[in-house]
């Protein structure tokens, strides 16, 4: 992993304490607009803050792993635990390199889509069963799909 990106990592846990301690503040749930944004950060934070652990536990265990090497009769079972660790800790790196992506504004508001009957060639005709379909098969563009 490359040092920026786990020095904006280790900012997390600080930063969920730090919105803990807030939230337990009276005067905070007071406020429920500034409640609201506190617990959607903290949603964010816990989220991202959890698979970060997850991935340090991998690191480690694939250090002790490692270590296992050097004794003979633990080699095989260590071969096979660096191996599942190999492949899972690119994909945890890639999952977090997701959840840091500056997140839209917009994606936390609801959405109205009206469908209406449209004019021209059939082939340019769709039935509304079938845009209901294509909308509920899009992909979510925040695993970082291009957005328009």
């Amino acid at each position: 992993m490359k040092p920026f990106l786990r020095q904006q990592l280790e900012r997390f846990p600080v930063r969920l304490q730090e919105l803990d301690f807030f939230l337990s503040q009276p005067d905070v749930v007071k406020d429920m607009e500034r409640f609201r944004e506190l617990t959607r950060e903290h949603a964010e934070v816990s989220t991202i803050n959890g698979v970060y652990q997850r991935f340090l536990q991998r690191e480690r265990d694939l250090a002790q792993a490692r270590e296992m090497m050097d004794d003979p009769e633990m080699a095989d079972m260590a071969k096979e635990e660096i191996a599942g660790l190999d492949t899972e800790l690119p994909q945890l790196e890639g999952e977090l390199q997701g959840l840091l992506l500056p997140k839209d504004p917009d994606d936390v508001r609801n959405v109205f889509l009206e469908i209406r009957a449209g004019t021209g060639a059939t082939s340019r005709r769709c039935s509304r069963a079938t845009c209901c379909a294509c909308t509920r098969a899009m992909p979510s563009a925040r695993a970082g799909a291009a957005r328009s």
